[in-house]
C-alpha cells in the first residue's frame, strides 16, 4: 500500500491534485471562517482566503509538485512573481465567477465557490506547467520570458487598482462606481441603451427613446465604439456600473502593456542596444507610470478615451517602423483602430504625429520627402479605412451648436508654475474643473529628475536633444496658451475637462526619462545631483510664485521622494557603494510611489454611489412594462431626475438629451419652448402643461 502510494506521489499530475486539494482546503476553511466565523463581507472574506491559498500553493508547487530549484535569487524572486501574477489572473476571475453563479445564477455561496475552484484548479496547472516551473528549450524559454513579462506589465498596475476597488468598495466590492461626474450623467445612460440595443438586436443607427429620438450611431461613434464595451452583453442592467469600472482598470492595465511594448521595440532603444544592457525592469516602471499617470487617473470616467492612450504607444512604434523599415502595416492599422474608437482624441494623436514626423532625425531632404509621402499615404489609408465611421459621424456633428465655435482671442490662462506643480506627489487630481488652465501631469518624480539628465546625456545627438526638449517645452506652453490649446482641442473649447492632449507631453517625458535609465552608467554622480538641486529650485519658485498654492505636504513629500531617488541613482551609477540590488530597489520605490499615488489620486476623485442614483432601477422598469402594455408611441419624463440622462438609462421614450451628439436646430427650439438648455444639452426641466399636452 505504501508502496502504491509512493509511485502515485512520483506522477506530477496527481502532486499536482494532492497539493490542489490542499490548497482548496486552506482557501474553503479560510473563507468558512471569516464569513461564518468572523462575520466579515462575501468579497473581502474571499479576497483574503485567496491570497493566503496563493501563499500557500507557491511553497508546496514549488517544493513539492514541480520540486523546482532555482540556482539565484534573482530567478527565485521571478519566480515568484510569475506565480503570484499568474495567480492574481486567475483571483480575478475566481472572484468575478463566485459573484457570477451567486448574484445571476442564484446558487449557495458554498457550492458557488466549489463549482469556481475546480475550474481554477485547472487554469492554475496550465500557468504553472507552461509559464512558471517549466524546462522549456531556449526558444520557448525566451517567449515565456517575454509572455511573463508582458502579463506583469498588465497585472501590477490591474492589482494596484484592484486594491483601491476595494479601499474605496468600488462594486463587485462595494455599492460604488468609478464613472463619476459626465459618466454618471451621460456615458452610464448611453451604456444602458447600448446594452439594450446589443441584446435584443435592435438598430445602433437610431434611437427613439433619447432626445426626442437621435442619430444613435453618431451617439455611438463618439462615446461607445470601443470592441471592449461589447462585454456588456453578458451582464444584466444592474451590474453594468460595476462591469463598466472593471472596464476602467482593464483599459488602464492595458495601457502599461502598450507602452511596455514600445519602449522594448522603439527605434532610438534598438540602436542602443549595441552600447548599453537594457533591463525589463527600466520599461516595467516607466510603462507603469504612463498608465498611472495623474492625467489617466482623473480622466479615466471618460472611458471611450482611455482606447486612445492605449493605442497611442503602438501608433508611434508603427511610425518609427514606417520610416526605418518602410513597412507601414503597423502604423496604418493602429491608427485606423484609433479612429474607429474614438476619432476626437485620436485627432491629437494625428496633430502630434505630424510633429513627431517633422523632429524626426531624417537623413537628408531627399530621404524626408520620400518618408513623407509614405506617411501621407498611409495616414490618408488610415483614415479611409476608419471613413465608414468618420464621414456619417463628422456629418452630424456638424450640426451641432458646438461646430459654429469661433477662434478664441490670444489670453494665457496660468503661470508657468501652476502647471508644473501638477508634477507633484499630492497635487489635486484634476476629474473637471472652472477654469482653462488646470493640468494632470504626475508620472512619477523620477521621470521628473530624469528629464534634467536627458538633456545631459552626450550619448544621444545634442540636435535630438534640443529637437526633444523644445517639443516638451511647446506642450508646456500649449497647456497656458489658448489659441494653441483650442487648436489641440480639435477647434474646440475644453469646456470644463482642461489640457485633455496631456497624454501627449507625458509619452514624451517617459521616452526621455527612459532613455537616461539606458545610459545611467555613463553619468557621474555630480550629475545626478545637480538634476536634484534644480528639481528642488523649481520647487522653491513653484511655492513663491505659484498662484494655486499644493499643500505644505505635496512640496515635502515631492523633496524627500527625490532625494531617495537621487541616493539611488547615484550609487547605481558608480560610487564605491555599489549594490547589486540597486536596481529592485529603485524599481520598487517606484512601484511603491505609483501605488501610494494612485490611491491619493482616487480619493481626491472621489466615486459614485451607485444605491443613491440607481437604486429605482427595478422599479422604473416595471413601470415601464405596465406603459407599453397600451403602446410604446410614447414620451416619459422624470420629474425630479437624479441623472441629467436619467431618462435614458431608464430606457424610456424620453424628450432631455445631454451629450456631446446634440443637434443645434434642437437645442435652439427647445430652449425657444422654455426648457433648460446648454451648449449640448436640453432638459425637461421648464416643462409647462402645455408643452407636456
Amino acid at each position: 500500500m505504501m508502496e502504491t502510494g509512493k509511485r502515485l506521489l512520483e506522477a506530477e499530475t496527481v502532486r499536482y491534485i494532492v497539493t490542489g486539494i490542499a490548497t482548496t482546503g486552506v482557501n474553503l476553511l479560510v473563507f468558512f471562517l471569516l464569513r461564518s466565523v468572523i462575520g466579515m463581507n462575501l468579497n473581502t472574506s474571499n479576497f483574503i482566503a485567496i491570497l493566503l491559498a496563493i501563499l500557500f500553493a507557491y511553497v508546496a508547487n514549488k517544493c513539492f509538485v514541480f520540486r523546482a530549484k532555482t540556482v539565484s535569487t534573482e530567478q527565485l524572486v521571478q519566480e515568484a512573481m510569475n506565480f503570484f501574477g499568474a495567480r492574481l489572473l486567475t483571483m480575478v476571475f475566481e472572484m468575478i465567477g463566485v459573484a457570477f453563479f451567486i448574484e445571476v445564477f442564484r446558487v449557495q455561496e458554498m457550492f458557488s465557490k466549489i463549482a469556481v475552484q475546480v475550474l481554477i484548479l485547472v487554469c492554475n496547472y496550465i500557468f504553472s506547467k507552461r509559464f512558471i516551473f517549466n524546462d522549456a528549450k531556449e526558444k520557448n524559454m525566451k517567449w515565456n520570458k517575454r509572455t511573463r513579462f508582458y502579463m506583469l506589465t498588465f497585472l501590477l498596475p490591474f492589482f494596484i487598482l484592484l486594491i483601491c476597488c476595494m479601499i474605496f468598495e468600488v462594486q463587485p466590492f462595494g455599492d460604488f462606481s468609478l464613472v463619476i461626474i459626465d459618466g454618471l450623467h451621460q456615458y452610464m445612460p448611453f451604456f444602458s441603451a447600448y446594452q439594450e440595443k446589443l441584446q435584443q438586436g435592435q438598430s445602433l443607427f437610431y434611437s427613439f427613446q433619447s432626445g426626442l429620438g437621435i442619430n444613435f450611431m453618431a451617439l455611438w461613434a463618439y462615446y461607445l465604439a470601443s470592441p471592449l464595451n461589447l462585454l456588456i452583453i453578458a451582464f444584466p442592467q444592474k451590474y453594468l456600473n460595476g462591469v463598466v469600472s472593471m472596464l476602467i482598470i482593464i483599459k488602464i492595465s492595458l495601457a502599461s502593456v502598450t507602452m511596455a511594448i514600445y519602449l522594448k521595440n522603439a527605434a532610438w532603444r534598438v540602436r542602443a542596444t549595441y552600447e548599453v544592457v537594457q533591463k525589463d525592469w527600466q520599461i516595467l516602471i516607466f510603462a507603469m507610470a504612463y498608465a498611472l499617470s495623474s492625467y489617466m487617473l482623473g480622466y479615466s470616467w471618460n472611458v471611450m478615451w482611455l482606447e486612445t492612450m492605449i493605442f497611442f504607444p503602438l501608433i508611434i512604434l508603427g511610425l518609427e517602423k514606417l520610416i526605418e523599415k518602410k513597412d507601414g502595416r503597423l502604423y496604418c492599422f493602429m491608427l485606423f483602430v484609433s479612429l474607429s474608437c474614438n476619432f476626437y482624441m485620436t485627432f491629437m494623436t494625428c496633430l502630434f504625429l505630424v510633429f513627431y514626423f517633422l523632429l524626426y532625425d531624417h537623413k537628408g531632404i531627399k530621404e524626408f520627402i520620400k518618408r513623407g509621402f509614405s506617411f501621407a499615404g498611409y495616414s490618408l489609408l488610415a483614415g479611409a479605412m476608419a471613413g465608414v465611421i468618420l464621414l456619417p459621424t463628422y456629418c452630424s456633428l456638424m450640426l451641432t451648436s458646438s461646430a459654429k465655435m469661433q477662434f478664441p482671442k490670444p489670453e494665457l490662462y496660468v503661470s508657468f508654475f501652476d502647471t508644473i506643480n501638477s508634477h507633484s506627489i499630492g497635487a489635486k487630481v484634476i476629474t473637471n474643473a472652472q477654469g482653462d488652465g488646470g493640468t494632470n501631469l504626475y508620472c512619477g518624480i523620477l521621470t521628473i529628475l530624469c528629464i534634467w539628465l536627458y538633456a545631459m546625456n552626450r550619448k544621444i545627438k545634442w540636435t535630438t536633444r534640443i529637437k526633444q526638449i523644445i517639443f516638451v517645452l511647446f506642450l508646456l506652453v500649449s497647456f497656458n496658451v489658448n489659441w494653441l490649446n483650442y487648436v489641440w482641442h480639435g477647434f474646440h473649447d475644453q469646456y470644463g475637462i482642461p489640457n485633455r492632449f496631456a497624454y501627449l507631453y507625458i509619452f514624451m517625458c517617459i521616452c526621455m526619462a527612459y532613455q537616461v535609465l539606458l545610459w545611467i552608467k555613463n553619468y557621474r554622480p555630480f550629475h545626478i545631483i545637480w538634476s536634484f538641486w534644480i528639481t528642488m529650485g523649481i520647487i522653491v519658485l513653484s511655492i513663491l510664485f505659484s498662484d494655486a498654492k499644493e499643500t505644505w505636504y505635496s512640496y515635502g513629500i515631492t523633496a524627500m521622494v527625490a532625494l531617495i531617488y537621487t541616493i539611488l541613482l547615484c550609487r547605481y551609477t558608480g560610487w564605491k557603494l555599489k549594490g547589486r540590488y540597486m536596481p529592485y530597489l529603485l524599481g520598487s520605490m517606484m512601484i511603491l510611489e505609483l501605488g501610494f499615488h494612485t490611491i491619493f489620486s482616487y480619493y481626491c476623485t472621489g466615486q459614485v454611489s451607485i444605491r443613491k442614483f440607481f437604486q429605482t432601477t427595478e422599479e422604473m422598469q416595471n413601470a415601464k412594462s405596465i406603459m407599453e402594455l397600451d403602446t410604446d408611441w410614447y414620451r416619459a419624463e422624470l420629474a425630479k431626475a437624479k441623472m441629467l440622462d436619467e431618462v435614458t438609462w431608464n430606457r424610456l421614450n424620453g424628450v432631455s438629451l445631454f451629450g456631446s451628439t446634440a443637434i443645434g436646430n434642437v437645442v435652439t427650439t427647445m430652449g425657444k419652448l422654455g426648457f433648460y438648455i446648454g451648449v449640448n444639452e436640453y432638459l425637461y426641466r421648464g416643462a409647462t402643461p402645455v408643452t407636456n399636452s
